[in-house]
């Protein structure tokens, strides 16, 4: 083997050793859970179609944006569970307005992998809709955001809706064709 072959070769599998895959993220429309800010403290506890993200910890200020992290900023149990897999190690960034709510997490098997950003357990893109509530207990505002599920019509409904159209199509067709000159 040449010199020029054994330098391929390597240049080769330092590139394979140094390829990180692009992180593929599931999506997830929420259908039920609320988020709580208080002061500089969030609760977060989210369901969704074979989907929850239960969490506690530090946010900037009481702000309807902020990051997740289960290791550095939470207080007590936190956890993520996404198609019967779930973590205690996650990262991410939650963000609601008043009426929708988005966000990312990203869940890893041990603080190691988490720290490192390493062998991913799942990540999740999730979005839904809802609502705003602002109050004001003792003092200090609390704002909650609660998710409601989308409404998703009935299957009869959606043949009832049909079958007008097609019905109101079909005289319209009769009149115009049966008009003779």
């Amino acid at each position: 083997m040449t010199i020029r072959n054994k330098l391929i070769m390597l240049v080769c599998l330092m590139f394979l050793g140094l390829y990180a895959p692009s992180a593929y993220a599931d999506s997830v429309i929420l259908t039920g859970g609320s988020v709580t800010t208080l002061a500089n403290v969030a609760t977060v506890n989210l369901t969704g179609p074979d989907f929850s993200l239960n969490y506690t910890g530090d946010i900037s200020g009481g702000s309807s944006s902020f990051a997740i992290n289960s290791v550095t900023l939470s207080i007590g149990s936190t956890s993520v569970t996404f198609n019967g897999v779930t973590s205690s190690f996650f990262g991410g960034s939650l963000s609601f307005t008043n009426s929708s709510i988005t966000g990312t997490v990203t869940a890893y098997g041990s603080m190691d992998d988490f720290f490192f950003h390493t062998n991913p357990l799942f990540s999740v893109t999730f979005s839904g809709n809802g609502f705003v509530t602002i109050t004001n207990p003792g003092g200090s505002t609390q704002t909650q955001f609660t998710v409601t599920a989308a409404s998703v019509p009935e299957p009869t409904t959606l043949l009832q809706l049909f079958v007008g159209l097609s019905s109101g199509g079909g005289i319209l067709l009769r009149r115009r064709y049966s008009k003779t000159p």
